[in-house]
């Protein structure tokens, strides 16, 4: 008998734009909550931080993104990190729609 472990919840996400390769990744500690949250802003129902993809569902249309989870964790600690690795793998800051580094991040949130 093999047991076999759960799912994990946690895990990095991209929303790519088809037509024009543009890409945003993020991450979430519930990517499947995430993923529906984007759904929903994707069909006008929700909000987005990101003007930028705003601008492209505006121009392309829903049918032009495309949601896809990259990879799940069990490690929450991690999230950061595989978000940076797969942002920087996939160009998400310099052709894709992510405008800040995690370092930059960090050192904003950093107490003085």
């Amino acid at each position: 008998m093999t047991t076999s472990l759960p799912i994990p919840s946690a895990g990095v996400y991209a929303i790519e734009n088809t037509v024009n390769g543009r890409i945003y990744v993020g991450s979430s500690v519930n990517v499947e909550m995430r993923m529906h949250h984007r759904l929903s802003f994707r069909r006008g129902s929700g909000s987005s931080t990101s003007r930028l993809i705003l601008a492209d569902l505006k121009v392309f249309g829903v049918a032009a993104f495309r949601l896809t989870i990259l990879q799940r964790t069990y490690e929450v600690s991690e999230l950061k990190s595989l978000e940076q690795r797969w942002a920087d793998q996939l160009g998400a800051f310099e052709y894709g729609y992510n405008v800040r580094r995690m370092e930059s991040l960090q050192l904003a949130q950093a107490p003085a």
